[in-house]
């Protein structure tokens, strides 16, 4: 079970904007406690759930024939309505080698952090197994051969092809249509977390080039690749954004208070930077990543990474070629 809404957002809203929050915006629900109006706000589609309560007695409005594979239920105290949405959805979301791969990480972050349950499957590939395939039924099923790959209502009993949704980026929308915190609840700020998501999922080649996924080794990059324009071009654009962000909504995320989509975007240049020993100019970009590998999701992610038995030899001689490294944290295969 999933709480994906609570009325914590105190606003005011006067009676006469009620007829402007439609289905065309986004459905909201207002809760009167001594006057004082809570909002929530969970995601738009033509036929929606509205919750609308006067002073102490609550009258609930609710067609939810809109949202596939979810079923509502309400909690109420003295203090507040708490609005609850439930998956009916089982998902299962494959990754790969914790301690190389970015992508997987992105989307596992994210469904870790708001706690959307999933079932996980690592799907690994190891050097030191020629021959072995690790991968299987896992790559079979992926259209691109890559993951993350999410699965939805997959039974391995059963011939029927599962639903699937691959690409980090696409899994975030499908998640999105029954989880609101996502991304931001405020329009602006939705807007900008979707530009930096996008913008990292489209940009940032002279980074991912010199700094491949290598959570566990600590590399000292040579002043060749340090000092490469084009990879200080992506700094400074990176640093920047984060700036931005922190600096118009207000932090301590990148499009406000919350963890959403467009952080766990950015949480594998959150590995990379302590990975290749890349200190910004800016203490709060610094900040920022440092904030990003703080939490849990990420430490639990870290951890798996450092015990694989796996190894992707031409990985680990990459930090060979771009740096000296100068500590390897991983157990010994």
């Amino acid at each position: 079970m999933f709480v994906d809404v609570i009325l914590t957002t105190t606003q005011t809203i006067p009676e006469s904007m009620w007829s402007k929050h439609s289905e065309q915006q986004r459905c909201f629900g207002i809760e009167f406690i001594d006057r004082v109006q809570l909002v929530f706000i969970i995601p738009s589609h033509k036929q929606c759930l509205h919750l609308i309560c006067s002073g102490k007695k609550h009258h609930y409005i609710s067609d939810f024939t809109g949202y596939v594979n979810t079923k509502v239920s309400f909690i109420q105290t003295p203090e507040k309505i708490t609005l609850i949405l439930q998956s009916a959805m089982k998902l299962t979301l494959v990754v790969a080698n914790k301690h190389y791969s970015t992508w997987p990480l992105r989307a596992w972050a994210l469904m870790t952090h708001l706690g959307i349950d999933f079932e996980e499957h690592v799907a690994p590939l190891d050097d030191l197994q020629p021959g072995v395939n690790l991968r299987e039924p896992w790559v079979s099923l992926s259209p691109t051969r890559r993951f993350p790959l999410l699965l939805i209502d997959y039974d391995p009993t059963s011939t029927a092809a599962p639903f699937l949704i691959w690409d980090s980026l696409a899994i975030m929308e499908f998640l999105y249509e029954t989880h609101v915190a996502v991304w931001p609840a405020d329009a602006r700020a939705r807007a900008f977390a979707r530009s930096a998501a996008a913008e990292m999922h489209s940009g940032f080649e002279a980074v991912r080039d010199v700094c491949t996924g290598a959570l566990g080794l600590r590399v000292e990059l040579h002043p060749a690749k340090k000092n490469d324009p084009a990879f200080q071009a992506d700094l400074t654009r990176l640093s920047k954004l984060i700036r931005q962000g922190l600096d118009t909504f207000g932090g301590p995320f990148l499009a406000g208070p919350a963890f959403t989509a467009a952080d766990a975007m950015y949480c594998p240049v959150a590995f990379r930077v302590q990975t290749y020993r890349i200190v910004f100019d800016d203490a709060a970009v610094n900040a920022y990543f440092e904030r990003l590998r703080g939490l849990d999701a990420m430490r639990q992610w870290e951890q798996a990474g450092l015990v694989e038995p796996y190894r992707l030899l031409k990985y680990d001689e990459h930090a060979r070629q771009v740096g000296t490294v100068v500590e390897d944290l991983r157990r010994s295969a």
